[in-house]
């Protein structure tokens, strides 16, 4: 039975752990300045500043940057793009990004 109880603990563990996933990956975007994985997605979304060096933060950090500010700036559609951009090399972490939602992901950005 002690054994059983372990494996439910672990199991609740692990899918609280998936569940809170989407805001790691953003956590890690935000403070992540190397260099982009996906220069082509950047400049098509108008943040090739983020690839170039030029006044202040570089990089993914760069790109959440921005998405703060369309984010405050009710164009949560548009932060989305720029948060999966950061995730460009990383079809899981954008899937989680996903399911949590425009929504949800722009409220992460203002607070």
């Amino acid at each position: 039975m002690k054994k059983l109880t372990t494996s439910i603990a672990l199991l609740f563990g692990l899918l609280n752990t998936a569940h809170a996933s989407w805001e790691e990956h953003l956590a890690w975007c935000s403070a992540d300045t190397g260099v982009s994985n996906c220069d082509a997605t950047y400049v098509s979304i108008g943040a090739a500043s983020c690839i170039f060096p030029g006044g202040g933060a570089l990089g993914r950090s760069c790109l959440i940057a921005q998405a703060r500010g369309l984010a405050q700036a009710g164009q949560c559609s548009v932060a989305m793009t720029f948060v999966l951009a950061c995730q460009c090399h990383n079809g899981a972490a954008q899937q989680e990004i996903r399911q949590a939602g425009a929504q949800q992901v722009c409220s992460w950005l203002t607070n």
